[in-house]
């Protein structure tokens, strides 16, 4: 993984690494059930590929870093609202008087 989501998956594995790699083998699996199937070959492993290519594969373009920014940022805004709210009515329980109080 690369990227932004980087960040939350090492999170989600560390909470729960079996759930995570079950999540991660479905996913493989259905890619590969629907993948183009290529002849076996040493790939690169001996020389050099046949066509000049590169490492990134169209993942690192401007508009797939914008998305990622994007729904990163979203995400931070939505953990965060959910924390701040989560610490407001925490904050708000403990300030009200409670029934056992002697006024």
């Amino acid at each position: 993984m690369v990227g932004a989501s980087t960040a939350a998956v090492r999170m989600g594995h560390f909470l729960a690494p079996n759930l995570s790699a079950r999540a991660m083998d479905i996913g493989l699996r259905r890619y590969f059930e629907t993948a183009e199937q290529v002849p076996v070959s040493d790939g690169n492993l001996f020389a050099p590929p046949s066509d000049p290519g590169g490492i990134d594969g169209g993942m690192g373009s401007p508009a797939a870093r914008k998305a990622g920014i994007g729904l990163a940022a979203a995400a931070a805004v939505v953990a965060a609202a959910g924390i701040g709210a989560w610490l407001l009515r925490g904050s708000r329980q403990s300030s009200e008087p409670s029934e056992n109080d002697d006024a």
